[in-house]
């Protein structure tokens, strides 16, 4: 599941800001398990990202999509993604470099953040 967010409540670090904004934006709650990776990039519409991608579980399989902030959601084989065509995945090169590292389960501990970004 890819979300993307700007700001963080007061106090938050990522990895709490991560399980509430999935529970706000889709209605389910996660436990987030480890990291994949930091992936600056600049965006199609110019502006500068980073996005900290975080692999977890969720407590169910029915999202509740927030419609005034996604424009739609759904479940899909993460081995699906490399066989899609870059124009229907949003920012498709980033996208997909997840997916690779996600198939390979070259992940990182959670702790990789501790003390960095609060």
């Amino acid at each position: 599941m890819e979300l993307s967010f700007r700001t963080r409540e007061t106090g938050e670090d990522l990895a709490e800001t991560a399980v509430r904004e999935v529970k706000e934006e889709t209605g389910l709650d996660v436990r987030l398990k480890a990291v994949t990776g930091v992936y600056p990039f600049r965006s199609t519409s110019g502006q500068q990202v980073i996005l900290f991608h975080f692999v977890g579980e969720a407590a169910g399989d029915a999202l509740r999509v927030q419609n005034d902030e996604i424009m739609d959601g759904r479940w899909v084989a993460i081995d699906t993604l490399l066989h899609q065509p870059d124009e229907q995945l949003r920012e498709a090169k980033v996208i997909k470099q997840i997916t690779r590292r996600l198939l390979r389960k070259e992940f990182y501990p959670l702790d990789v953040f501790h003390g960095m970004i609060r």
